[in-house]
């Protein structure tokens, strides 16, 4: 069978701002980054949300998305450093800011309810530049996608992810969706919206959950 090898290199790994040495015993298990990071999740998990269902589900998600994430958001040739409070920050450039976007567009599509029309390309109508600004963004996936095959850098997905959520979360915050005079082609940027959110996280290999 041919193949084609690739040698793909990448920058130095440290944990809070310390390089590990095996030779001096300053190591850091996978393992136990992970259950880490997955129970920081849930400490702050409930802390947001303390009726959430599933919680140890969720956390599970979130923890190990954010410890995927944090290593592929930046430059593979540039260091990269573990922190579990920056990479777990729902407000930050993290992992979790991405899934929460998506769990509130999710939100919303539950709330408009399954007998909401699909909206057709040429029934849409613009009306926002929140909206205008998030449809441009969501039509370069398929190039960023592309971009990070090309160059074996998936730091072009998990940076133009962290875009997506932030353009999304301002499209929320000024306009309404559900009851406005333009619900039905809004809905269609929110469904949009999550399916790029969803898909990207998934090409890098993260689960995004409903709830959170």
């Amino acid at each position: 069978m041919d193949c084609e090898f690739v040698h793909v290199d990448f920058g130095l790994v440290t944990i809070g701002g310390e390089k590990m040495s095996t030779r001096r015993g300053k190591v850091v298990l996978l393992e136990d980054l992970l259950l880490k990071a997955i129970a920081r999740a849930k400490d702050i998990i409930t802390e947001r949300n303390p009726s959430l269902e599933n919680v140890d589900e969720v956390a599970k998600l979130v923890g190990i998305g954010a410890v995927i994430f944090n290593d592929l958001k930046g430059d593979r040739i540039q260091q990269v450093d573990f922190d579990l409070e920056r990479m777990l920050n729902f407000e930050g450039d993290s992992c979790p800011y991405v899934q929460y976007a998506y769990v509130r567009g999710r939100s919303i599509l539950r709330n408009a309810g399954m007998e909401k029309e699909k909206v057709s390309l040429e029934s849409i109508k613009l009306t926002s530049d929140y909206e205008r600004k998030l449809i441009e963004l969501l039509s370069f996936f398929p190039r960023i996608v592309k971009l990070a095959a090309e160059t074996l850098k998936p730091h072009y997905i998990a940076q133009y992810l962290l875009d997506v959520a932030e353009s999304f979360n301002s499209f929320y915050t000024h306009c309404r969706v559900i009851g406005s005079s333009n619900e039905a082609t809004r809905l269609a940027i929110v469904e949009a919206t999550t399916h790029v959110l969803k898909n990207g996280l998934a090409l890098l290999n993260i689960k995004a959950p409903e709830m959170m």
